[in-house]
């Protein structure tokens, strides 16, 4: 049976260090009261335009 992997949370970049990390994504750190939603986690809503398409991919790593 396939062990359960949990999705680790984002790290911060090396080189941004965590402020860039925990202002454009405050909820998903933990921190709530910021924003309504983290920064780009809604990238379409109704009054976006153009044409809808659906993607379905397999990635494989080679493990």
């Amino acid at each position: 049976m396939a062990q359960s992997l949990d999705r680790p949370k984002e790290s911060p970049s090396q080189t941004a260090g965590p402020y860039v990390h925990i202002g454009l994504t405050p909820n998903f750190c933990g921190i709530g009261g910021v924003y309504e939603d983290d920064l780009g986690s809604a990238m379409v809503n109704e009054r976006t335009k153009g044409e809808r398409i659906e993607l379905r991919i397999r990635v494989l790593d080679g493990t």
